[in-house]
């Protein structure tokens, strides 16, 4: 798929780790949609995402050109339970799926 001079690439998360792989290593960047709540839970995409995310960091600490990751909406969350650093502080959202809530920051 063509965009404004970018060339689009799918990765389907239902693919193999080395289907993804052979296709991260063929494009310059990767974008993590993060449309749907069903993402935070699903343990398939919660594999391929990690895959992505070793991918990205193993070539951001060995590769001289950086290899970017773009996440969107709720991939930043798949993205919080891959790194974060205790389990028990986060919680599944899908209850809050298109609710409006107040967060206090500090």
């Amino acid at each position: 798929m063509e965009q404004s001079g970018i060339r689009v690439v799918p990765v389907s998360y239902l693919d193999t780790d080395e289907e993804i792989l052979e296709i991260l290593g063929q494009v310059n960047g990767v974008y993590m949609p993060g449309d749907s709540h069903k993402a935070i839970v699903n343990l398939r995409y919660q594999h391929a995402f990690s895959t992505i995310l070793n991918y990205v960091k193993a070539q951001n600490s060995n590769e001289k050109d950086y290899f970017p990751i773009f996440m969107m909406g709720k991939s930043s969350q798949v993205f919080i339970t891959q790194v974060g650093k205790s389990p028990n502080i986060l919680k599944p959202m899908h209850n809050w799926s298109n609710r409006n809530t107040n967060i206090n920051v500090l």
